[in-house]
């Protein structure tokens, strides 16, 4: 099987993306503008193990004190729908990200499985970045924010 830093750099020529190899820390960084936020993409890789991980972000710092909202509202969009990609809530800097990763095969990583790799994180960060917003700054909660009781003890 070919080394992963070589197979990743060849699929992100194929799609034709802008990226960065991080020497000092072995991960590609690549930056998309959304329709909502700018979003940051790393992805790093582990030759021993054949896995691919893709962390992406966005970088507002959401307010501590909506911590529990937002990871309320982050558990129930979870179970709304099935993506490969899932929401965290970064525990240092409070920021909203998407992780993803790939068990690479024998045979490499095919690049459309690639593509919707990398673009299932920034979709996902996108596509419910409005309504993370909303909890996290308390202007409106729709079917997001839990019961009126937990909306006043958070």
């Amino acid at each position: 099987m070919q080394p992963l830093k070589e197979q990743i750099t060849a699929l992100l020529e194929a799609l034709e993306l802008n990226f960065e190899f991080d020497e000092e820390n072995n991960l590609f960084r690549l930056n998309f503008e959304t329709e909502n936020a700018p979003v940051h993409v790393c992805i790093s890789y582990d030759d021993e193990r054949k896995l691919i991980i893709n962390r992406s972000w966005i970088s507002i710092n959401l307010p501590k004190e909506r911590k529990a909202a937002i990871l309320y509202a982050i558990n129930k969009l979870h179970d709304e729908w099935c993506t490969p990609a899932y929401l965290y809530l970064d525990e240092d800097d409070n920021e909203l990200s998407s992780r993803c990763m790939i068990d690479v095969p024998e045979a490499g990583v095919d690049q459309e499985v690639f593509a919707c790799f990398v673009d299932s994180t920034v979709g996902v960060l996108d596509k419910n970045f409005k309504d993370i917003m909303a909890v996290a700054y308390g202007t409106e909660f729709g079917n997001l924010g839990g019961t009126s009781e937990q909306k006043e003890v958070n």
